[in-house]
């Protein structure tokens, strides 16, 4: 695996060229990225493309034609080519017979790194090469160490959130309540919160994790995200917290041969046409 470093005068990140992933972020020597101990969890920051989360029995349709898929996509496991100097770096991924075993659309995905003093600007980009309509899913994942002391979440918000709930095999239940916060914007951090998997939400543009008793903080901002996960694993001590944007969310847990199971109907997919392309943005601010 090779791996490329690019910093300025406040942070140093390293990128791996399997999937464009970030294996470390540090500033003043401190290190804000998960190390991917598999203790607890073997990555640190996975783009999710082209299926956020979960499939049903692993597969989807388009059309009459079934698919198999692993869980959060293929890119995170592709080797990319790679473009990295000074404070910015580019990995690219086309469609390959890998990718159409399991995606049998063509496309460029690009995955973008800018470090602008202590944020780190992150861009993917996805471009339809086909002669018709793509369909794809697409979010992040990345793993932020836990803060010391009395760790929470603060929340900025769009709307009141609420939390999108999960069916007992770990599909979308296809229903949501309300999710209250400590003070109107708070979720106090335990362990425990994360032993039905993660908390899934709407309503909320950027979160920050942080502590009351330090000065360190990661605040990351999504635009472009209409949902956001926190999650870490169920029944641990994980010393870490994913703080995860997505566009679209896990299948459905409708019955088998409904809708829901085709490609284009997937909830929060994006629909481009031939020549078209999209773009995703999140910004990582660190102190």
């Amino acid at each position: 695996m090779k791996t490329y470093t690019i910093k300025n005068d406040y942070i140093t990140l390293e990128l791996s060229e399997i999937g464009g992933e970030p294996l470390s972020i540090k500033m003043r020597d401190h290190e804000y990225l998960w190390h991917r101990d598999a203790k607890y969890w073997r990555s640190s920051a996975p783009l999710l493309f082209p299926t956020v989360g979960r499939l049903r029995g692993g597969e989807w349709c388009d059309g009459a034609d079934t698919y198999a898929m692993c869980n959060h996509g293929f890119a995170r496991h592709q080797q990319m080519k790679a473009v990295a100097m000074r404070d910015f770096a580019e990995f690219t991924l086309t469609d390959n017979e890998e990718s159409h075993k399991g995606y049998p659309y063509s496309f460029t995905l690009r995955r973008r790194f800018k470090l602008a003093k202590n944020s780190i600007l992150e861009t993917i980009t996805v471009t339809n090469t086909d002669n018709r309509d793509i369909h794809f899913g697409i979010g992040l994942h990345p793993g932020f160490m836990i803060p010391e002391g009395r760790a929470r979440l603060s929340l900025e918000l769009s709307e009141e959130p609420r939390r999108q709930l999960l069916s007992p095999a770990f599909l979308m239940a296809d229903k949501d309540e309300p999710y209250a916060l400590r003070d109107g914007k708070y979720i106090d951090l335990d362990n425990s919160l994360f032993d039905n998997d993660a908390i899934i939400l709407t309503g909320v543009k950027s979160a920050t994790l942080e502590s009351p008793d330090s000065e360190r903080s990661v605040t990351v901002i999504f635009p472009d995200a209409k949902y956001v996960g926190f999650w870490q694993p169920d029944h641990s001590d994980a010393p870490f917290l994913c703080i995860e944007p997505w566009q679209s969310l896990p299948a459905s847990d409708a019955p088998a041969g409904s809708p829901a199971d085709q490609i284009s109907e997937r909830k929060g997919f994006v629909t481009l046409a031939p020549g078209a392309s999209y773009n995703f943005n999140c910004t990582f601010i660190f102190n």
